[in-house]
């Protein structure tokens, strides 16, 4: 729709530009859900074929303070008591730790999420311990878990973490790769979702009143 030439002035107000700029700061820099093809169970995978250990969507998002990791499966959390759903965080080094069998995937951390409702931080690179996720952070409904993460229990190794890359798989139990189910993306990391703080977007809103306020008021 063509606006007419008359309000263009009114859309160059100092009060309206800083509203814009403001908003385009504060609204999501990347989006990226990762989605996985249905029953595509790794040929190496010599547990059972359960369908929670599938995976169909996943997604970190950041919003500044606490990352989630949430992913949905093909079946209920929980039919796989012994699953551990393992999300790789590359935050920098860019290693590779599978090699051979998937040397896309680059984690120098893990973040393990549980069907009992526990969820535990291990950095890979051995610098600090593992570390247990709070009760209540990881949260599980029907064919989906979450866990959220504070951004502290993940260092920097020379990305921001807004730059973080991740890659999830599900696994029947610690082990050898014959216990990995599944991974998403295949043979690759993903980008973290990134997203405005709760404060943000409620300095945006103040500002989208007061901006309406002043409008009111020369009328």
């Amino acid at each position: 729709m063509q606006l007419p030439f008359r309000l263009f002035p009114r859309l160059l107000h100092p009060g309206i530009l800083g509203v814009v700029v403001l908003a385009a700061s504060v609204l999501p820099a990347s989006a990226t859900q990762i989605v996985d093809p249905a029953n595509d169970f790794l040929a190496s995978f010599t547990g059972t074929r359960n369908l929670d250990l599938d995976v169909l969507t996943a997604e970190v998002f950041y919003d500044g303070t606490n990352f989630r990791f949430t992913s949905t499966e093909n079946g209920a959390i929980g039919t796989t008591a012994n699953a551990l759903f393992v999300w790789g965080v590359n935050r920098g080094s860019n290693a590779a730790p599978f090699g051979a069998f998937r040397p896309g995937v680059l984690f120098d951390a893990v973040v393990i999420l549980r069907p009992d409702g526990t969820g535990t931080v291990l950095d890979t690179t051995n610098a600090v311990p593992p570390a247990n996720l709070a009760a209540g952070s990881v949260t599980i409904s029907g064919n989906s878990i979450s866990g959220l993460v504070p951004a502290t229990l993940l260092a920097s190794l020379g990305f921001t973490p807004e730059q973080y890359q991740v890659n999830l798989w599900p696994r029947t139990g610690l082990g050898d790769n014959a216990l990995i189910a599944d991974f998403a993306p295949d043979n690759s990391d993903a980008a973290v979702t990134v997203t405005p703080e709760p404060s943000t977007l409620l300095t945006l809103g103040s500002a989208l009143s007061l901006l309406v306020l002043a409008g009111r008021r020369r009328k």
